[in-house]
């Protein structure tokens, strides 16, 4: 799967929860080897109530403004469980 980010002026932390996601390739090439990028979890908002996602910068892509990343899925759970 390829991930662009066409905007100009802000940044995207694009996740699958529950999933993995492998970078292989970006704007200068393939990488020496592949990056593993946990997923970005939900996390409880004291201030507002509710759910928001982890604002923790080590989980998930960072991609700057015209920055391309190509990578895989990697799911998790077992044989017949819903992906999504």
């Amino acid at each position: 799967m390829r991930i662009i980010r066409p905007a100009k002026g802000s940044f995207m932390r694009p996740s699958i929860p529950r999933h993995t996601i492998q970078k292989f390739c970006e704007g200068g090439g393939l990488l020496g080897s592949p990056v593993n990028f946990p997923p970005i979890d939900m996390i409880a908002d004291p201030s507002r109530g509710g759910m928001i996602s982890n604002p923790d910068r080590s989980l998930g892509i960072l991609l700057s403004p015209s920055e391309r990343a190509d990578v895989v899925m990697i799911p998790r759970g077992a044989v017949g469980d819903e992906v999504f």
